[in-house]
């Protein structure tokens, strides 16, 4: 690809709770980080991590 043109990947996770665990390996960032990829992460809980105050936005705690 030519150099103007930018490249990530799009990673989406969705996990039953906030003390779920996520892990890159060392492999895959170190490959990412030589072709100069983007890793544009996404993560969405269930629990809403488990602070969620009605009427209360979650930046606010």
């Amino acid at each position: 690809m030519p150099e103007d043109m930018h490249r990530s990947v799009p990673c989406v996770g969705h996990f039953a709770s906030h003390f779920d665990k996520v892990q890159i390996s060392s492999g895959h960032f170190a490959t990412a980080a030589y072709y100069r990829v983007n890793l544009d992460c996404d993560f969405y809980f269930d629990d809403e991590f488990g602070h969620e105050d009605e009427g209360t936005p979650y930046w606010s705690w």
